[in-house]
């Protein structure tokens, strides 16, 4: 069990509607309530999602969204573009560590909301703790794939934008 402040310390807010932790972070309703969160994005391997259910489940408080691939794995734009469409009011997302998986998720609905890359980058970066990131530094902690996922991502988007 974590205490209060060792829960705070693993989630970090990056814009008022958008939270990124651990995975361990999922299972306290009552501190995801007064922050206000009503949807909860996992980001985890189909294994890690069976693991972490048991051990630390999401309440049925939440709508639980799951988007499942590994970090060396490509995502489909269409299907990270569902996922960022339907966030709620207030979501959490999560892969195991908040580190990689989440933190693509988590930039692609900032690209979705209209933020630019680079402003969407930073962003994440300093709200999550890290140095101030620029593209020309492959963010830091995020790996190639992932940032491959968010080009691709960005693309597809800008897209779909134009044929609507």
């Amino acid at each position: 069990m974590l205490t209060y402040e060792q829960w705070q310390a693993r989630i970090s807010q990056i814009t008022p509607e958008l939270y990124v932790s651990e995975v361990v972070c999922r299972a306290y309703e009552p501190w995801l309530l007064r922050f206000g969160i009503d949807t909860i994005v996992s980001v985890l391997t189909p294994e890690a999602e069976v693991q972490y259910d048991k051990s630390a489940p999401v309440s049925a408080a939440f709508k639980h969204l799951t988007l499942n691939y590994a970090d060396g794995d490509p995502i489909d734009p269409a299907a990270l573009l569902a996922i960022v469409e339907s966030f709620g009011k207030v979501t959490l997302v999560h892969c195991i560590s908040g580190a990689n998986r989440s933190t693509c998720v988590a930039i692609a609905r900032l690209l979705y909301l209209g933020v630019d890359p680079i402003t969407a980058c930073h962003t994440y970066w300093t709200k999550r703790g890290a140095q101030t990131a620029t593209v020309y530094q492959a963010v830091p902690r995020m790996s190639r794939q992932m940032l491959a996922n968010l080009v691709d991502f960005y693309a597809y988007l800008n897209e779909t934008k134009r044929s609507r």
